[in-house]
């Protein structure tokens, strides 16, 4: 059960048997939805799972968006990295008040296949930088987050089935945003 989701939704704690046995009930489910334009289907995960998935997949989207602050050369990208950081600290900051009250804890590292996309990240600048970054934490990550929130919006549990929904069109805007900047971009290289 230790699927992970490239940077947008990426490590997953599961901490009682309870959230255990509906971790490994619900991933035996098909997933039933899918998102708009994305061939991945919504993620039907377990309640730690999901919080493990988020948690992470927040950690890796800010600190790409930091990445994207100092290396980008553009001021869209800027932009959007500056949105992306926002959002995706208030919704780690919701996230960890639900979390706490139910003796869990979010995840302060991104995956590491996330870790090594921001160490790639870390190493080009401009131009380069601009179409990797919205490539794979704008689209890709998106792409994956969208879905694991739509899975997340059908958990067990109520407070993170809400927060799954409350969070999903924000995700949304941000996939659609990530596109918008990223087709430009890579005709721009060539």
């Amino acid at each position: 059960m230790n699927r992970r989701v490239t940077f947008a939704v990426a490590t997953i704690l599961a901490s009682t048997s309870f959230i255990a046995t509906a971790g490994a009930a619900n991933a035996a489910k098909k997933p039933t939805s899918k998102t708009d334009n994305p061939p991945i289907a919504a993620l039907n995960v377990g309640n730690g799972q999901f919080v493990e998935m988020a948690g992470a997949a927040g950690v890796a989207e800010i600190a790409a968006g930091k990445l994207a602050l100092e290396r980008s050369s553009r001021a869209d990208v800027k932009e959007f990295a500056q949105k992306v950081i926002a959002d995706h600290e208030a919704a780690r900051t919701e996230l960890s008040k639900i979390v706490t009250a139910k003796g869990m804890a979010l995840p302060t590292e991104a995956t590491p296949e996330d870790q090594k996309l921001l160490a790639e990240l870390a190493t080009v600048t401009g131009p380069a930088f601009d179409e990797l970054y919205l490539r794979e934490a704008g689209v890709n990550a998106h792409e994956k987050a969208v879905a694991l929130f739509e899975g997340g919006a059908k958990t067990g549990d109520a407070e993170l089935r809400a927060f799954a929904e409350k969070t999903l069109p924000t995700l949304q805007k941000h996939l659609t945003m990530a596109r918008g900047l990223a087709a430009p971009v890579a005709a721009s290289l060539n």
